[in-house]
């Protein structure tokens, strides 16, 4: 449904976390009505931190700052990511600490990831701590002998935060 924004906020949401950063930048700029709407610019602030275009993300970033009333947490989080990748680091200790202070609805992968990452913002090094997710579950979209069926399968998603010195 083209007038549908909580349909189309799900979907570029749905984008981000197929890892089509691509395509959904490509439907954000077709999409001028949800421009209004403070999760639109969440959601590209982030899709534009996974594309390594962190002036962009930190735009949209602070424009969804402007535009909520509510929780601020994740944006602060991200936006925290983004200055650690500019090497800015006294700006990230403090957005960090913003995405975790007391008065904010703070989601828990927020908080443990903010709890990992803060000691490097800190320190100002390069080294970036890793871990490793495991999940696993059945898939029902494995087609065999052209019917659906379920299968048994293990997903690994190594997260981009690993230790390695960047330059």
């Amino acid at each position: 449904d083209p007038e549908n924004t909580g349909l189309q906020l799900k979907y570029l949401e749905t984008l981000f976390y197929m890892s089509s950063f691509r395509e959904a930048i490509q439907f954000s700029i077709r999409k001028k009505k949800l421009q209004s709407n403070p999760e639109f610019w969440l959601s590209i602030g982030r899709t534009y931190y996974e594309l390594s275009f962190y002036e962009h993300s930190l735009n949209a970033l602070k424009k969804y700052l402007e535009l909520t009333r509510t929780n601020k947490s994740e944006a602060h989080y991200w936006i925290a990511k983004n200055y650690m990748e500019l090497e800015e680091y006294g700006k990230a200790v403090q957005e960090f600490e913003l995405a975790v202070a007391p008065d904010q609805a703070i989601k828990s992968w927020v908080e443990q990831n903010t709890a990992e990452l803060l000691p490097s913002a800190r320190q100002k090094n390069k080294f970036y701590k890793g871990r490793l997710k495991l999940s696993s579950g059945y898939d029902s979209n494995i087609l065999r002998d052209n019917h659906k069926t379920g299968d048994w399968v293990t997903l690994v998603d190594l997260y981009q935060d690993y230790y390695f010195i960047r330059k």
